[in-house]
C-alpha cells in the first residue's frame, strides 16, 4: 500500500507569502506544518523565516530538504 498525503486548501508561496501568517496559523488552529525546502532556502536564511515564525507561534514542524 503507497502513502497517503491529504494537503491542506492553503498554500502560500512567492513574495510576500509570510506576510500576515502568524495570524493565520493562530486563527486556524493549525497543530502542525510541514515545510518542503532546497539546499538554496536553507542556505540564504529564507528557511529560518519561517521556521522563526513558527516557533513564536509555538507550532511544530518537519523540514523536509
Amino acid at each position: 500500500m503507497g502513502n497517503r498525503i491529504i494537503l491542506n486548501e492553503l498554500i502560500y508561496h512567492g513574495y510576500g507569502a509570510l506576510d500576515g501568517i502568524r495570524e493565520v496559523i493562530q486563527s486556524k488552529g493549525y497543530q502542525k506544518a510541514v515545510i518542503f525546502s532546497d539546499a538554496y532556502l536553507k542556505s540564504s536564511g529564507l528557511l529560518e523565516k519561517v521556521t522563526d515564525i513558527l516557533e513564536d507561534t509555538k507550532m511544530p514542524y518537519e523540514i523536509f530538504t
